[in-house]
């Protein structure tokens, strides 16, 4: 719970998200990183205008992509 200050999904998309946060944290797409795991979250990144870190698992089967890749948020750190 200190690391969140609230939960977004549905109706809205991932993109619409991201801008009410980024309005209500008051700060610019630029600033933001958003960590996922899927397509959809890469395209709503872009989309957004922020930068993206992808979690790469079996699921989606990433090995390379133009963004970087983690396969634990624990090397998360190493790219911030």
């Amino acid at each position: 719970t200190p690391f969140f200050e609230g939960l977004h999904g549905g109706p809205a998309g991932k993109a619409e998200n991201l801008k009410q946060i980024a309005q209500s944290e008051r700060r610019q797409p630029e600033e933001i990183l958003f960590v996922g795991d899927s397509n959809g979250d890469y395209e709503a990144a872009r989309e957004f205008g922020c930068r993206f870190v992808g979690v790469a698992n079996e699921w989606n089967q990433w090995h390379q992509k133009p963004f970087p890749l983690i396969t634990s948020l624990s090397e998360l750190t190493a790219l911030l």
